[in-house]
């Protein structure tokens, strides 16, 4: 069975959120649909720029982000919010500038990809935006307004250092987050203590996890009272008062 760092954290916000959208199969009625247009659009734009058009000698960040403002004109639906799409634009420009300086290393993974980690009967999986392998480094890209490196990143960072290890046998010391709107950048250190209480956590949500799909096991349980207010996918529980 294949599961994703996403599927994860979407049970650790509800277990029936996760049922309701990966089993049922439901589509999230989403609130804040200008910031799902930010995300999808710029990794598309920066992951063709990178398949299309990036070689180890185009260090220009004019160059680049032609390129990467071509592919989210070519991507971008017009129906959608114009100030959603200066955001992206922002959000490019400022990957632009830091692509452009990047020192790149002799063999350098320059475009997003999956790697995967096989555990007993579940094949975990994640999409990965930035590897520089001899420089041991791996980013994500983010296009969130505010840098805040939350929980649930953190959760990220261990299943990707899993993944990363799985494929490489090699252990990350860090896992960066390119926060590309405020252009600032957060660090996740494997070595600190908070992180590897982090670790530990993560453990046993995973075991929760699995069990759950064991047993098929989803109940109503959001990891914060608020969580419910914001859900995508609150009209399924309040409105159809699906069971």
């Amino acid at each position: 069975m294949l599961v994703s760092q996403t599927a994860l954290n979407r049970f650790i916000d509800c277990p029936y959120q996760y049922k309701l959208s990966y089993v049922n199969g439901k589509e999230g009625i989403y609130y804040n649909q200008d910031a799902l247009d930010i995300g999808k659009h710029t990794h598309k734009a920066i992951e063709l720029m990178y398949k299309r058009h990036y070689t180890i000698d185009m260090l220009n960040p004019e160059t680049i982000l032609y390129y990467s403002y071509d592919n989210l004109k070519n991507i971008w639906d017009t129906t959608l919010s114009t100030e959603a799409y200066k955001k992206a634009y922002l959000c490019l420009y400022n990957h632009s500038q830091w692509q452009a300086t990047y020192p790149l290393g002799i063999d350098p993974i320059v475009e997003p990809h999956i790697i995967e980690e096989s555990d007993d009967d579940y094949k975990w999986h994640g999409y990965i935006d930035f590897i520089d392998k001899p420089k041991l480094k791996v980013i994500d890209w983010k296009t969130n307004t505010k840098a805040v490196l939350s929980k649930q990143y953190r959760y990220q960072a261990e299943v990707y250092r899993a993944l990363f290890k799985s494929k490489y046998g090699i252990d990350l010391p860090y896992f960066y987050f390119y926060f590309l709107y405020p252009n600032e950048w957060r660090t996740v250190s494997f070595e600190k203590e908070s992180q590897k209480k982090v670790a530990v956590e993560m453990k046993k949500e995973k075991a929760r996890f699995i069990n759950a799909i064991e047993d098929s096991d989803f109940p109503k349980q959001p990891r914060t009272k608020n969580m419910c207010k914001n859900c995508a996918y609150r009209f399924y529980c309040k409105v159809l008062e699906i069971e």
